[in-house]
């Protein structure tokens, strides 16, 4: 009897903590919509090379470049690399509503399997609270978790061969409702 009440009890644990993953993000069950000036599609690739003022939109995430190539799998999951001058990005946060992530670098690679955002060359990672700047951090590669709001940042590039730094700015946090 016990044996069965703890299953049924870790069935129901994976279940709600299964559920709320995917209800962290309503972003996943959106389209993905692509605009540029030209389109160039291999189907046993499945892959599309889309050229020319890119934009895509998938739920609050917008990501712009020159260029984008996005591959999806059979289940539905994608890839997507953007790259130009700069690449751009912005999303709101499903867990904090009044927060904007925008970001910029050579290469923008966005996986959304893992809900991941990977800034590569100049990168420039901004947290935006009620539309003003909240936290700031460059660096040559940044790897942003939209799901647990985590980033990690490697330095830039030196020119002197001193190795690169990283910089973040921290803002204030505002004081809680009521104070």
């Amino acid at each position: 009897m016990l044996n069965r009440f703890v299953f049924f009890f870790a069935s129901l644990v994976a279940v709600c903590l299964g559920s709320l993953s995917w209800a962290a993000d309503p972003d996943r069950e959106q389209p993905t919509e692509v605009t540029a000036d030209a389109l160039h599609y291999e189907d046993k690739k499945r892959l599309s090379v889309f050229t020319g003022h890119v934009i895509l939109t998938r739920g609050s995430l917008k990501i712009t470049g020159e260029r984008l190539e996005l591959q999806e799998n059979e289940v539905g999951d994608q890839t997507g690399t953007a790259t130009g001058q700069l690449a751009y990005f912005e999303r709101t946060r499903a867990q904090a509503p009044n927060e904007l992530i925008q970001g910029q670098a050579q290469r923008i690679v966005y996986d959304s399997k893992s809900n991941t955002l990977k800034l590569r060359g100049q990168g420039q990672l901004r947290r935006m609270r009620d539309g003003k700047l909240s936290d700031e951090v460059r660096g040559e590669a940044i790897d942003y978790f939209d799901d647990t709001g985590v980033f990690t940042a490697q330095g830039q590039a030196s020119t002197q061969g001193k190795p690169g730094r990283v910089h973040i700015i921290i803002g204030p946090k505002p004081p809680a409702q009521g104070q």
